[in-house]
């Protein structure tokens, strides 16, 4: 536990992207709002980026411009804009298709996004944790997971050890 709060500590005083590979959901957004938490961004935003239904998606992260033929009356904002300073967390991040991991990967690297329809790009200031209880490597391989994501995830990653390895300790009077 000793490691996992230096590694926490590492990760919040950091504004890289990080990777959080846990297999408990819970434990995963625990220890994403814990970095925020412990970060210069803990006034900022806190937002989540649903990875496990892709309807919508772009227009959920990226946000849109007015677009009546598309049902969209006003612009709005999306997630990574809304976090503009903050974190946004990315759970489930394995789950994502190839194209919705580039407009996460490319507003990491770039700092840009174009809402839905629009032409001239917004800045937003993100620092992204991502999360996933998958192994990466073999979904690298198989073409499902983009390459240059899996090394950007890699440089900066925490990995939780199931609570099943750890050793509680005996109830006193107990032997």
């Amino acid at each position: 536990m000793t490691e996992m709060e230096r590694a926490i500590d590492r990760a919040a005083d950091s504004d890289r992207s990080v990777l959080i590979w846990d297999d408990d959901p819970v434990e995963r957004r625990t220890i994403a709002a814990t970095i925020h938490e412990r970060s210069a961004r803990r006034t900022k935003p806190f937002l989540s980026v649903p990875c496990d239904s892709p309807e919508h998606f772009e227009g959920r992260v990226l946000g849109h411009e007015r677009a009546p033929l598309a049902g969209a009356p006003d612009p709005r904002p999306g997630i990574l804009e809304m976090a503009h300073g903050g974190t946004v967390f990315v759970d489930d991040v394995a789950m994502l298709g190839l194209l919705d991991q580039w407009i996460l990967y490319s507003a990491s690297e770039r700092g840009l996004i174009y809402r839905l329809g629009a032409a001239t790009p917004v800045k937003v200031d993100v620092r992204y944790v991502f999360a996933t209880g998958a192994d990466l490597g073999p979904l690298v391989t198989a073409g499902k997971f983009r390459k240059d994501l899996f090394g950007e995830l890699c440089r900066s990653a925490i990995c939780v050890p199931p609570t099943r390895d750890f050793a509680l300790p005996e109830p006193p009077g107990t032997m």
